[in-house]
């Protein structure tokens, strides 16, 4: 572009050269007629006029590299820029893939456990049913405590609110109680019904196998007769091994062997 405009700017001045010429014999005629002065001016005013044209070519042409590099840059920024978005869209794009795939895993979680919960609702159902019936059947020991809490039990397993795992969890703890029961000695005051009158006396639960009584004044034991469900005395011979065996439980005497009568242990 430079060179096209360095050749018109010479074309321009060869044509005012020109012109000058074929119309130098009328001029030398205005020469005569006007002076030096004049024939000076007549000669200066092309080239100045030449002088200004590239002059204004120039300045077109700087102004011309000053856009051309402000584009320039605008186009590297918008490259840069370009770039930028296509990396984020490709990250983008691998997440939302990612997070499509961790959601399909999800539902298929979700859909075995709601498989699992359906399946496992109705041996929760029975389980409740079994210790249910194993408390109110049971060995009659921390009766109001255990009642109250198969109580709340049977509340939360009716909860149609309530999960499922809710329900096994609590189920579970109560599982755990009663279990725990059947590794632990106790001792406790109760009052307890021989043959129609109240009477306060220690009761010793061994386990879940058997509750024995002492009287307070040791002169008389006995134990709990399951079939009857009934408080029975024992024989005068069972007195010191149950006095032993309360002694033991209170920590009173170091652990020894003592003969009680559990009765006989059914497997159900």
């Amino acid at each position: 572009m430079t060179d096209s405009i360095m050749t018109t700017t010479i074309r321009i001045s060869l044509l005012l050269a020109c012109s000058f010429v074929l119309n130098w014999p009328g001029r030398v005629q205005a020469v005569s007629n006007t002076g030096p002065g004049a024939i000076r001016k007549e000669v200066e005013q092309p080239v100045r006029q030449s002088i200004n044209i590239r002059k204004d070519t120039q300045h077109s042409r700087e102004k011309w590299l000053e856009e051309r590099d402000r584009m320039l840059m605008e186009l590297d920024r918008i490259e840069n820029e370009n770039r930028q978005l296509e990396a984020e869209r490709k990250n983008l794009t691998a997440q939302v893939a990612d997070t499509r795939q961790r959601i399909a895993q999800k539902q298929h979680e979700l859909k075995g456990i709601r498989q699992i919960s359906s399946d496992i609702e109705p041996f929760l159902q029975e389980t409740f049913q079994w210790l249910e019936h194993e408390c109110s059947t049971g060995l009659p020991f921390l009766e109001k405590e255990r009642q109250e809490r198969m109580k709340r039990l049977k509340a939360l397993m009716d909860d149609p609110d309530c999960s499922i795992s809710e329900k096994f969890r609590r189920l579970m703890e109560a599982l755990l109680i009663e279990a725990e029961y059947g590794t632990s000695v106790e001792v406790s005051s109760e009052n307890i019904d021989l043959a129609g009158d109240s009477v306060l006396v220690n009761v010793l639960r061994l386990g879940r196998l058997n509750l024995f009584y002492q009287t307070l004044d040791r002169s008389a034991c006995g134990f709990y007769n399951m079939a009857t469900r009934r408080w029975e005395q024992l024989p005068r011979r069972y007195e010191r091994d149950i006095d032993m065996a309360v002694d033991m439980a209170l920590k009173r005497r170091p652990v020894e062997l003592v003969n009680l009568p559990v009765g006989r242990v059914v497997v159900k």
